[in-house]
């Protein structure tokens, strides 16, 4: 059945190695091969990917074309950023596509489901941490809408790396 399903335990395979093979394409250019080792490791192993399905907090949604699995959706519920905690948002955690996929309106597809499920469970909004040196990624969520809200620093090993914060409100403005 091709479109976007909820997922489960038993998608944990595909999605690692989807995961690890977007991932390695989208920072091999920009991260250490440490760095993309160890992420590979803690968040795109399919042992993690088991533990992230199993709990409450995430939902998964695989997208299908042809009956084959081409991207997923990863929402998360956690708490907001400090600049935005008077607001009841959703993470997206993350949209990952085939590489061959990507810029053919697949993600803008798994976006507007992101967004109309966050609406469908009363949320005001989305947020969510983009590398900064993701500029593909970056200018894609800001022609969809998103603001950004600053930087947030982040360790994968020792390096200090920045993430910006985005965020886009459904109903509202954002006040600086």
């Amino acid at each position: 059945m091709d479109g976007i399903v909820k997922l489960g335990t038993s998608d944990a395979h595909w999605l690692s190695l989807l995961a690890s093979k977007t991932y390695l394409s989208s920072y091999e250019n920009v991260l250490t091969s440490e760095e993309i080792d160890t992420r590979l490791k803690s968040n795109y192993s399919e042992e993690q990917f088991l533990l992230d399905l199993k709990d409450g907090a995430n939902s998964f949604f695989g997208m299908q074309q042809s009956s084959v699995w081409i991207g997923y959706l990863h929402l998360r519920q956690s708490d907001s950023p400090p600049n935005i905690q008077d607001k009841n948002v959703l993470q997206l955690s993350r949209i990952y596509l085939e590489t061959s996929l990507q810029s053919k309106g697949h993600g803008r597809q798994l976006l507007r489901f992101a967004e109309d499920f966050a609406l469908k469970h009363q949320y005001q909004g989305l947020w969510l941490h983009c590398y900064d040196q993701n500029l593909r990624a970056l200018r894609f969520y800001h022609r969809e809408g998103y603001k950004s809200l600053g930087l947030d620093p982040f360790k994968i090993t020792s390096i200090v790396r920045n993430d910006v914060l985005l965020i886009k409100l459904f109903n509202d403005s954002i006040e600086n």
